[in-house]
């Protein structure tokens, strides 16, 4: 019988593809250490479909920058920003 091998996917230019990316955040900002990334695919693959409907402050955001000169990736960047923007109830501000 044939030994089982991972392959890691990879995208475009060998980046690790989102999933693997969230994946490893999740594991750090969980246990402090990006080791054992792997038992989190679930929570990933949850935490990507979360943001399949972007928030009211991401559409909004989207509207203010049509006509804005920046290439897809800033504009990304500009709306995942929004949307950490949002206070959450459950979060306690430590300040």
């Amino acid at each position: 019988m044939g030994k089982i091998v991972m392959r890691r996917p990879v995208g475009r230019e060998g980046q690790p593809v989102m999933v693997e990316r969230v994946a490893r955040a999740i594991r750090k900002a969980s246990y402090g250490s990006e080791t054992g990334w792997i038992f989190e695919l679930s929570e990933a693959y949850a935490a990507i479909e979360a943001r399949r409907e972007p928030t009211k402050p991401m559409v909004d955001k989207a509207w203010s920058m049509i006509s804005s000169n920046l290439r897809y990736e800033e504009v990304y960047r500009h709306l995942i920003d929004a949307a950490l923007e949002q206070p959450h109830p459950a979060v306690v501000d430590p300040a």
